[in-house]
């Protein structure tokens, strides 16, 4: 069985300084799911302040209400990291319950790039390589640079339809109109099966809709004196994606290159 994350793994590098809520599991006949906070490595119970983490988002002043919380201590996070398998012991649950998440699509040059790829392929990767040489011989490798919306985009639209190479994707990637959906400002992660997706984008739902598809969590850090929208734009983040039979992937990724 894969170990349970470490705390350095879990938390954000000034934890000391983050308002994290989040979800744990009681046990016990009279338990249940409860929305928490994390103090000094400890779990606070939030279910005086509010019975569920919705409910707790739409408070005013919600970070403020909970660092005011009482201090209500449920367990030690490291020992809820380690039980998360265990239905009998307090663990973490995903910090989303009745809100809607609130998601952007097509966010990044790269991506959108390569999602016209796949477009353009139906899917088929052995066709992928030659219509990118096409595609970035026309736009360039860099699409960063583009700012959605612009006259300087519009008339790269105009070469892209007539090389036939226009798509949903850069419609909403440089056009004038985004791809919102639903997430929320919690940094989170969906794995797509693009093959299903390039053939078409009416079968997104079955590209995107899969069992631990979807990565949320374990915390929701809110916004407050010390971390604003500000900061998630300047946020870096990096994953690993580890296989039982070797599989080993990585990848990194910057806020600030959002379209």
């Amino acid at each position: 069985m894969k170990p349970p994350p470490s705390l350095q793994e879990t938390l954000p590098t000034d934890v000391a300084q983050a308002t994290l809520i989040g979800r744990a599991w009681l046990p016990g006949a009279n338990g249940g799911p409860t929305p928490v906070s994390l103090r000094d490595g400890e779990l606070i119970d939030l279910s005086a302040l509010a019975p569920t983490v919705s409910a707790l988002l739409e408070m005013p002043g919600a970070a403020a209400a909970v660092r005011a919380a009482p201090q209500r201590v449920i367990g030690r996070l490291e020992d809820a990291l380690v039980a998360t398998h265990a239905p009998d012991a307090l663990h973490l649950l995903a910090p989303c319950d009745l809100q809607p998440i609130k998601a952007a699509g097509v966010t990044f040059a790269a991506s959108m790039l390569e999602r016209v790829i796949e477009e353009q392929t139906r899917g088929d990767a052995g066709r992928a390589h030659a219509v990118r040489q096409q595609v970035v011989a026309v736009v360039g490798e860099d699409l960063s640079k583009v700012r959605p919306g612009s006259p300087q985009a519009m008339q790269l639209k105009e070469v892209l339809i007539a090389q036939g190479l226009w798509s949903q994707y850069l419609e909403v990637g440089i056009g004038p109109d985004a791809e919102i959906f639903t997430k929320t400002a919690t940094l989170g992660n969906d794995v797509n099966l693009r093959d299903f997706e390039g053939r078409s984008a009416l079968l997104l739902g079955k590209a995107k809709d899969n069992n631990a598809s979807c990565a949320i969590g374990p915390f929701i850090r809110l916004f407050d004196s010390d971390y604003g929208i500000s900061d998630v734009r300047a946020t870096d983040l990096s994953m690993r994606v580890l296989g039982p039979e070797g599989f080993d992937m990585r990848g990194a990724s910057s806020l600030k290159m959002i379209s």
